[in-house]
């Protein structure tokens, strides 16, 4: 006997109504609140407590849409732009997508993406915890993303991740709060352990946008970008 279990969808943004507001305040803290608690908790916990209650993770992309809404500069769409500068046979994965914005712009734009998040918000979006590993052979990609998306106490297994899956000479895409990375020089050899050269790295408002390229070096174990 086959059971399906079917879960709740996902809708982001929640209720504005100002009592709902003020409960999951309560709950969860405000965006700072859960951006600190997110960053300090490893990846497997963390997709534990989501699954568990999705409205979590719901919330945070509420408030991540309203501080968003402020910025000058908005990092899904700019590296949105540069993909699409290159040929749609290429393969991208999108590390920790949240409402998977750039893998709809891209899928219409007729690029094969691989979205994963600890929640999916669509059939579009595989759930699970990158830091476990995605479901994707090695050196099955073109394109690794990474927007916002290092979260958490053990992100550099997020970018041996990425170096498993991409193909000699992909392309990784990082955009980080600038506040959140270390010097330049640092960046640099930070991500030369983790087997990636860079090709560029730019600021912009409060963001650090990275550009870099896979090499044939192994990834160190232990080694982290923030």
């Amino acid at each position: 006997m086959v059971t399906e279990i079917k879960r709740a969808r996902i809708v982001v943004p929640l209720s504005d109504k100002p009592v709902d507001v003020e409960r999951r305040a309560a709950s969860y803290g405000d965006f700072s609140v859960m951006n600190s608690r997110w960053n300090l908790t490893r990846s497997a916990k963390l997709h534990e407590r989501l699954n568990e209650d999705p409205t979590e993770w719901a919330n945070y992309h509420t408030l991540y849409r309203q501080a968003r809404a402020a910025w000058a500069v908005v990092p899904f769409e700019r590296i949105g732009n540069w993909i699409c500068q290159l040929p749609k046979n290429r393969v991208v994965a999108d590390f920790g997508c949240g409402e998977d914005l750039l893998g709809q712009r891209l899928r219409r734009e007729g690029y094969l993406v691989h979205s994963f998040d600890h929640v999916a918000i669509s059939d579009d979006v595989v759930r699970c915890d990158i830091g476990e590993g995605v479901p994707l052979d090695d050196v099955e990609i073109d394109v690794a993303v990474f927007s916002l998306s290092l979260m958490g106490a053990n992100s550099g297994d997020y970018l041996r991740e990425a170096a498993r899956t991409l193909v000699f000479d992909g392309r990784l895409i990082i955009c980080e709060a600038s506040s959140r990375l270390p010097a330049d020089d640092d960046i640099q050899k930070r991500l030369e352990r983790l087997g990636f050269h860079i090709t560029d790295i730019s600021r912009d408002a409060q963001f650090t946008f990275i550009q870099a390229i896979r090499t044939n070096r192994e990834p160190e174990v232990g080694v982290s970008l923030v």
